[in-house]
């Protein structure tokens, strides 16, 4: 049985037999109930239908937006001249993760690391960005275009990587 692409095998049916019979506890489904008389319940046996629901397991798409929020704005806030921009992202990712770390509680939801990570990457956003602010960290300064200082840098040692 295909299902989006994916092949999946069929699980074997679990034999619930105990050497001399079937065990008094879990009654066999689809067949009448031993242990409870046909007059309870009127007047043809009760039957127990115990076959799980199948559920699909997803990801939780808010994790996924955290996680893409929080990688922006490391990207932002490592260029010098976006580190405000990337202050505002890191703060609006940690408040997608935290919906997500939320969204993930619930069964057949996955995610835990993807908030995980976003919620990582959005706080070393937010320090990145401060320290580029404030001028205490020397490499991205938001007065200088880091950017343009690595490609000018790259085109010097490497000539072959200049664009004619």
């Amino acid at each position: 049985m295909a299902r989006n692409g994916i092949r999946r095998r069929r699980r074997p049916a679990i034999n619930h037999t105990a050497p001399d019979g079937p065990f008094a506890a879990e009654p066999a489904v689809g067949r009448p109930d031993a242990i409870v008389a046909p007059w309870v319940w009127g007047d043809e046996p009760a039957t127990a239908d115990l076959t799980p629901t199948r559920r699909w397991t997803h990801v939780s798409a808010w994790a996924t937006i955290g996680l893409i929020t929080g990688l922006v704005a490391v990207a932002a806030s490592l260029t010098g001249v976006l580190a405000p921009e990337g202050i505002a992202v890191g703060v609006f990712s940690i408040m997608i993760c935290l919906i997500g770390w939320r969204s993930v509680r619930r069964p057949h939801v996955t995610g835990h690391s993807l908030v995980l990570i976003g919620l990582l990457t959005a706080m070393a956003a937010i320090a990145i960005g401060v320290l580029a602010i404030t001028g205490d960290f020397g490499w991205p300064a938001s007065n200088t275009n880091e950017v343009d200082r690595l490609h000018t840098w790259l085109n010097a040692h490497w000539p072959w990587l200049e664009h004619r």
